[in-house]
């Protein structure tokens, strides 16, 4: 139905110029290291330590390291780093999940083929991912022209439930708290970092049978997503009250111009104004896919007690972020939880018993 309503086609690869966009900032690539060496200590066999700290991985390292060296040198590379340590994060993950591969085979030629394989499903997953941020995306486009925006709703729910000046009070906190909203501001931005760790987690820790239940939770919360917009269709408090919001402007300032871009993006749609297609650029807030995506990947990885800390105290600041923002409903938090547990646990419903176990290297 958008299709009718914008110029041009969908960028297919946005999803990868926003990465790359989120990924430009210092720490990313430090964090990303640390949780893809935090799934490498999982690992069954306790000597992939030593054979990953020989030859092969230092020739890796070192052969990636300078390539990468040379061409950032040049200008020819410009990676998605925000600084120099970010850059050697970088540059060793490169490095490493090649020579984890071939650490985990007795010979080279199992482990080139054990990296074509990882490579041909990265590139397999990455694509199924783009064409359900597509469907995501048209129907999300949709809501506002199909339905009216029925905030007044959600927003009594929330008084019934905090009090009725529940949003007031909580600009005045955000006023006196002007360090913890700026750091709400970036958990909740770098959502998209969040997935990217995930998967570096399940590479190193070859936690096959995690990954994939993440990976189908994922496609069924974007999915089953854009329905529930359709019952109770709304924008969101920063879009019903954005008075109450206009602190953000200097306090977050990520969130303030990201409203301010779906704004532009679902009036123009609904006004039938031409404009390309962003993925993810439009508003709906019942239920909050952050949280319940959130969610999802705390349950996939606690297989690692460092990991489960980690994604334990994104999901509470996501969860605090979401609704501290303006961007969900304090009932649309609930609706993501719920939605999130629910489709986990399809997601481990439908996983073959029989892959309980991590695969032994061979």
């Amino acid at each position: 139905m958008n299709a009718t309503l914008v110029r041009g086609a969908y960028e297919w690869w946005g999803i990868a110029r926003i990465c790359y966009e989120l990924f430009d900032r210092t720490g990313f690539w430090c964090i990303a290291l640390g949780i893809w060496a935090a799934g490498v200590a999982k690992e069954s066999d306790p000597s992939i330590w030593h054979r990953l700290f020989v030859g092969r991985f230092l020739w890796a390292w070192g052969t990636m390291a300078a390539i990468l060296l040379c061409l950032s040198g040049l200008h020819v590379l410009n990676p998605p780093t925000g600084s120099f340590v970010d850059f050697l994060a970088l540059c060793i993950i490169l490095s490493g999940v090649p020579a984890l591969e071939l650490a985990r085979h007795s010979s080279i030629s199992l482990g080139m083929l054990s990296i074509l394989r990882s490579t041909a499903a990265g590139s397999a997953v990455f694509a199924a991912y783009t064409c359900i941020a597509y469907f995501h995306t048209m129907i999300k486009g949709s809501l506002f022209i199909l339905a009216v925006p029925n905030d007044i709703l959600l927003w009594n729910a929330d008084a019934l439930l905090l009090g009725k000046s529940y949003y007031q009070l909580l600009a005045h906190w955000r006023s006196s708290h002007g360090s913890i909203v700026q750091f709400l501001d970036i958990a909740y931005i770098g959502l998209l970092q969040q997935v990217c760790w995930s998967a570096l987690f399940f590479h190193g820790a070859r936690d096959w049978v995690n990954g994939r239940r993440y990976l189908a939770a994922m496609f069924l919360i974007y999915s089953i997503g854009p329905a529930i917009y359709f019952v109770v269709p709304s924008k969101g408090p920063i879009f019903y009250a954005p008075d109450l919001f206009r602190d953000l402007r200097m306090l977050a300032p990520d969130t303030w111009h990201l409203a301010r871009f779906l704004t532009w993006s679902t009036d123009s749609t609904v006004a039938g104004i031409l404009h390309e297609i962003s993925p993810f650029a439009y508003i709906a807030a019942l239920p909050s896919l952050h949280v319940g995506i959130a969610l999802i990947m705390f349950a996939a990885m606690r297989q690692s007690a460092t990991v489960s800390l980690f994604n334990a105290v994104l999901l509470a600041l996501t969860v605090a972020a979401t609704n501290i923002l303006g961007w969900h409903y304090a009932v649309d938090l609930l609706a993501g939880l719920m939605l999130g547990a629910l489709s986990w646990a399809f997601a481990c419903r439908i996983s073959p018993l029989q892959d309980e176990t991590v695969a032994k290297p061979e």
